[in-house]
């Protein structure tokens, strides 16, 4: 798999941020229409929390589901939109 998808939570060995990814600790974003995080709140929803009448989500809390300590989840805010196979 050489593609990114918007949504996908990757579990990273150091602390760094790479490009097109937010770490997954439970953060309100704020989207408008059309933008990147439009289209990630599209897949996830408000299903961590936020409110919708104000354009707001959450991300994922994470923080304490690692595995092993010192890794952190996040997830991919700038890949492409996964497919749907019907």
């Amino acid at each position: 798999m050489n593609e990114l998808y918007l949504g996908q939570i990757f579990l990273f060995a150091y602390d760094r941020v790479p490009d097109g990814f937010m770490r997954c600790e439970g953060q309100t974003l704020k989207y408008q229409y059309g933008d990147s995080l439009h289209a990630l709140h599209s897949l996830i929803g408000n299903q961590w929390g936020g409110d919708p009448s104000k354009q707001e989500f959450k991300l994922p809390d994470l923080r304490e589901k690692s595995p092993i300590p010192g890794l952190c989840y996040m997830i991919c805010t700038g890949g492409s939109y996964p497919p749907f196979n019907s």
